[in-house]
């Protein structure tokens, strides 16, 4: 893939293929390029080389959509081997206003866990395709599991860091000891991006979902 992306050189486009890749197409591309070996990331590519951006785009997307496959395929395993439960809703979307902070956002997974590797409940699920659990991680999913109370009762949180290269998954829920206490706290008084005065939760800071 390094021959591919040196490959797409030229002189006259250059300038669209920088517009095209500000912002969301270089994000992803650096995500994709921290678990796959064979992509570079953007700063180690000659921009002015390139002319074809959309063969660009479509070398990145290949190597994501790979990602997105493998990850997907080891949380489905996760779910099967690790734990018996009780799918309640995939991917989904929700917007909610708890002790006056309005908020919006997608959960991968809400399901019911009957035992296992983790203690009974519901939990609000959020994969993670990332090196390790950050703290935007734990606010995200504190927020997550507020979305429904009290009109089901108490939601505990899990992260599943994913890492396709490695073929492993990590969980963590809030039932354990490195899960911080305040990140409830710490998601209220965070930046967050406004859309006329509702709080988007930052979903999906890796090209997973």
């Amino acid at each position: 893939m390094h021959d591919d992306l040196d490959g797409i050189h030229g002189d006259d486009h250059h300038d669209l293929f920088r517009e095209e890749f500000e912002g969301h197409w270089l994000s992803t591309w650096r995500a994709v390029a921290e678990y796959d070996p064979t992509v570079r990331p953007p700063e180690e590519v000659d921009f002015d080389r390139f002319d074809r951006f959309e063969e660009a785009k479509r070398i990145v997307t290949w190597a994501a959509v790979e990602q997105a496959r493998n990850a997907s395929m080891l949380a489905s395993m996760w779910w099967t081997d690790v734990v018996d439960y009780d799918p309640l809703a995939d991917e989904m979307l929700f917007v909610t206003d708890v002790n006056g902070t309005r908020y919006g956002g997608q959960i991968d997974r809400l399901a019911r866990i009957n035992g296992g590797a983790v203690p009974k409940g519901i939990y609000a699920a959020d994969y993670k395709l990332a090196h390790e659990i950050r703290c935007s991680h734990y606010q995200q999913v504190e927020a997550f599991r507020r979305a429904f109370w009290p009109d089901l009762e108490p939601i505990e949180g899990l992260i599943l860091r994913v890492d396709p290269i490695k073929r492993e998954v990590e969980s963590v829920s809030t039932h354990d000891e490195e899960w911080p206490d305040d990140a409830w706290e710490e998601f209220q008084s965070d930046a967050h991006d406004e859309y006329g005065g509702l709080t988007r939760v930052r979903l999906r800071q890796s090209v997973w979902h």
